[in-house]
């Protein structure tokens, strides 16, 4: 996969250069579905931090560390078929629902553990309270489970106003930074636990 921090400099680069086709290539880039209303387009793009750490990072090392390499591969094989069913005129939209279903299978537990490490990292008080209430939520609710998660996470309770979009954009990428810093930590831990005993 692409490298997300890239593709979100160029973004930031765009908007303070107020170059308006640069930024318009890189929220395209960034995501799937683009909203209509440019207003919703940062908070859209807050939402895509999580979905990225997901989609690029958390489920592959998950299902690698779980069933090894060959479930990594597969992981990746099926999030790409999904992610290119989105694009229309692409020739894979007619397997949409299918690849949809899929994903929302292979994705309800790295994502719910995802939503715990972000709590871990975040606003632990609110982000807990949240995942509690939510997580026994269904396949279909994956994506706005650890939206919502991560925005909780962030101390991000309301509607953006567009006052602080860039900063909560930057909070977003610095969130999956520690819980990335958190997995390798747990992992290590576990492989040392396992030459120890």
């Amino acid at each position: 996969p692409r490298d997300i921090y890239t593709q979100f400099e160029a973004y930031f680069v765009a908007v303070v250069r107020d170059d308006a086709i640069a930024k318009t290539k890189a929220v395209e880039n960034l995501l799937c579905v683009v909203p209509e209303n440019t207003e919703e387009i940062p908070r859209a793009l807050t939402k895509s931090v999580f979905n990225h750490f997901n989609y690029s990072i958390f489920s592959v090392a998950f299902w690698f560390l779980l069933l090894g390499p060959l479930a990594a591969v597969l992981y990746r094989t099926i999030a790409e078929v999904h992610k290119y069913a989105h694009i229309k005129d692409g020739g894979y939209e007619s397997m949409l629902p299918s690849a949809t279903w899929v994903m929302n299978v292979i994705d309800w537990i790295p994502m719910r553990i995802l939503a715990l490490g972000f709590a871990l990292m975040g606003d632990f008080q609110q982000s807990f309270a949240y995942w509690i209430k939510h997580v026994g939520s269904g396949l279909k609710q994956n994506y706005n489970f650890v939206q919502q998660a991560g925005l909780v996470s962030l101390g991000v309770m309301h509607e953006s106003d567009g006052s602080h979009d860039m900063a909560e954009i930057k909070s977003a990428l610095h969130l999956v930074d520690r819980t990335l810093i958190l997995m390798v930590v747990v992992v290590a831990l576990v492989v040392v636990g396992a030459v120890i005993y």
